[in-house]
């Protein structure tokens, strides 16, 4: 039943995103519904023993506050400062310095969509080392994005193409890697390497594919030609 319960929420935080609800308030009353789930039937209680507030509906306000408190202190601070680090860059001209001395190499490719595929699996392997996907998608969004626009890929096929290695964690400081390895009771490193890999090698066969086909198909239903944009940002 909780699998039942598990996947009308996720269709129900998906279909609210395509009608563009507010993306934060929807994922956290979706997850504040799987808490109050798991706590009802006695899967997991939302607080530890000892810490209950009495009541479900101020265990859920004290664990929202808590991991906001958390959230905010850790993973605020970082995009803050990530993103400071990228308008600077912009602000210095360093970007642009970047594209001019990638503009030999990159334009030296004719067909642009064959970049994506080098670009997924250069942001699969930071998404690794650099764990935290927005903090990686605003330090890209500064430097690798506009290499990418110089060589004629669109705004959008650019934005997702550095965005979609992080629809999926792989490696040893991931979150899922951690729950994923205690859950079957092995070392971190072997959950990685034995189990892990081989979607991660999958996924970097089959995604660059589908994402050039995709994006081909959206950039000609736009009526883009990636010609307009090549050498641009050399102007």
């Amino acid at each position: 039943m909780e699998y039942i319960f598990t996947i009308a929420i996720v269709g129900l935080v998906a279909y609210s995103m395509l009608k563009k609800f507010n993306p934060q308030a929807t994922l956290i009353t979706a997850g504040l519904f799987l808490l109050a789930y798991a706590s009802l039937t006695g899967i997991n209680p939302v607080l530890p023993d000892g810490q209950t507030q009495g009541a479900l509906f101020f265990d859920l306000w004290q664990k929202f506050t808590e991991i906001t408190n958390t959230r905010l202190g850790k993973v605020g601070l970082t995009l803050v400062s990530i993103a400071g680090v990228s308008t600077y860059l912009n602000h210095i001209g360093a970007s642009q310095a970047l594209v001019k001395a990638t503009s030999r190499p990159v334009m030296a490719v004719k067909n642009p969509y064959i970049l994506l595929i080098l670009v997924l699996l250069f942001v699969s392997i930071m998404y690794v080392f650099i764990t935290g996907a927005t903090s990686l998608s605003l330090l890209l969004m500064g430097t690798l994005y506009p290499v990418l626009r110089n060589a004629g890929v669109s705004a959008k096929t650019a934005v997702a193409t550095i965005v979609i290695p992080t629809a999926w964690e792989y490696g040893p400081g991931q979150i899922n890697a951690v729950i994923g390895a205690n859950t079957i009771n092995v070392e971190i490193m072997d959950f990685v390497v034995h189990h892990q890999t081989i979607f991660q090698a999958l996924l970097l066969i089959i995604i660059p594919i589908v994402n050039i086909l995709w994006q081909k198909y959206c950039d000609g239903k736009d009526g883009y030609n990636p010609s307009d944009d090549r050498g641009k940002y050399l102007e």
